[in-house]
């Protein structure tokens, strides 16, 4: 392979989203339709969670610190927020866990799904991985190289409900929201990484972009 020129370029869109269904052991559960793709949504926001490390300060009797130390800040997880645009319902469904309502076609089709009923302390929430794609601009074009950034989050969980949901004369998107769970099992599922992602997740410059269907995959059946 020739020498790649070292690149910094700059994230833009979200072009692509790709779930992939995870067993609670966070390897990838076996098909079919355990993969997902859609390019039918406006937004990811990704936040994080810190836990602040302990602060302690001793005074001496004239009010002169002594002792002032604070432990570092340490990462606890990223908290993902999913603006989408279409309900489309096996995308839900592995999200949310939501039971499906399926119309009598030959090979049924997904026609609507049931909202969750509260559930007990305890109850299992559906694992999944995260995968989103973004420009990666140079100035004012794509790379013509890598002209993706693949970001990788292997594992996550979301709320068992939609956060934000408005009916009326606008557009308003369907509001998701999650948090990543830690996993170093999903490994590469669809031979794309460089290598596997490790606890919370990865990001690089890629030349690959799946292509989005209104419906389920399954992992390696293309």
């Amino acid at each position: 392979m020739a020498q790649l020129e070292q690149k910094c370029l700059t994230p833009l869109k979200i072009c692509a989203l790709r779930v992939t269904r995870l067993n609670q052991d966070g390897t990838p559960a076996a098909g079919p339709n355990n993969s997902y793709v859609t390019n039918r949504l406006s937004q990811i926001e990704l936040g994080s969670e810190v836990r602040e490390g302990d602060e302690q300060e001793m005074l001496d009797g004239c009010g002169c610190p002594i002792l002032e130390f604070k432990e570092d800040d340490s990462f606890k997880r990223w908290t993902f927020g999913l603006s989408l645009g279409s309900i489309e319902f096996g995308l839900k469904e592995m999200l949310l866990g939501t039971p499906l309502i399926l119309d009598d076609s030959t090979i049924p089709v997904p026609i609507g799904l049931q909202f969750n009923t509260p559930a007990g302390c305890g109850a299992v929430r559906p694992k999944v991985a995260l995968e989103v794609w973004s420009k990666a601009i140079a100035y004012d074009d794509q790379d013509p190289d890598k002209p993706w950034f693949h970001w990788v989050f292997p594992g996550a969980k979301f709320n068992p409900a939609p956060d934000s949901l408005t009916l009326g004369a606008d557009a308003n998107p369907i509001v998701l929201n999650g948090r990543g769970v830690q996993n170093t099992r999903f490994g590469d599922p669809y031979n794309e990484l460089p290598e596997p992602p490790e606890g919370s997740g990865q990001v690089f410059l890629s030349e690959d972009f799946p292509v989005p269907e209104c419906g389920y995959q399954t992992i390696g059946s293309s």
